[in-house]
């Protein structure tokens, strides 16, 4: 496949539209043809992080399946994470980002990177800013959730925002569901 193939606007698009492109190498033929339709009829950036979303899933598929799983899921969330960063300072310097993700990482793991991702790109995490209060100690105990969960606890599912002059975003409340998500038995409906 060529980038040449697509039209695009500047230099910087083009490189992403690229980037975008080699992305597909990883992906199953049904999810080409939905970025290729996607790269037709979408502006470059919301193709570029479907693109990275989905490699970061089979990346993450992997990791899982394969021996050697936890040192490659961890490669893989780090990847992930520095691409998304990338990417929120590529296409959105100045303006507001709203980043609702399963990123599988946690403070309190000493390698993961989720502190560079907030840090980076002026983030605020809406766990530490209305439940928390600040980040756990990076290599400390995992704070993870009994059943039902409380907010105090770490999940691996995340908001983070920025506001910016056009647009100011605030996190009113951050409430897990103790009573929603269960089933009669008290066992959560799945992991998330």
């Amino acid at each position: 496949m060529n980038a040449a193939a697509f039209p695009t606007r500047n230099a910087t698009a083009e490189a992403a539209h690229w980037h975008a492109l080699q992305r597909m190498q990883a992906l199953e033929a049904t999810q080409q043809a939905q970025l290729m339709a996607c790269l037709t009829a979408s502006p470059r950036h919301l193709c570029e992080y479907m693109a990275v979303l989905r490699v970061a899933a089979a990346q993450r598929a992997a990791g899982r399946s394969q021996h050697g799983a936890p040192q490659r899921a961890l490669s893989a969330r780090r990847a992930n994470i520095g691409q998304l960063s990338q990417l929120i300072q590529t296409w959105s310097a100045g303006n507001a980002v709203l980043v609702m993700m399963d990123c599988n990482t946690r403070y309190t793991r000493a390698d993961d990177n989720i502190r560079a991702l907030t840090a980076s790109n002026g983030l605020t995490d809406a766990w530490l800013e209305l439940a928390k209060g600040s980040a756990p100690t990076a290599g400390a105990e995992p704070l993870l959730c009994g059943t039902p969960p409380t907010n105090t606890c770490e999940v691996v599912d995340n908001i983070r925002y920025r506001d910016a002059p056009q647009l100011t975003l605030v996190a009113n409340r951050y409430q897990l569901n103790p009573g929603n998500f269960y089933d009669s038995a008290g066992k959560p409906l799945s992991d998330h």
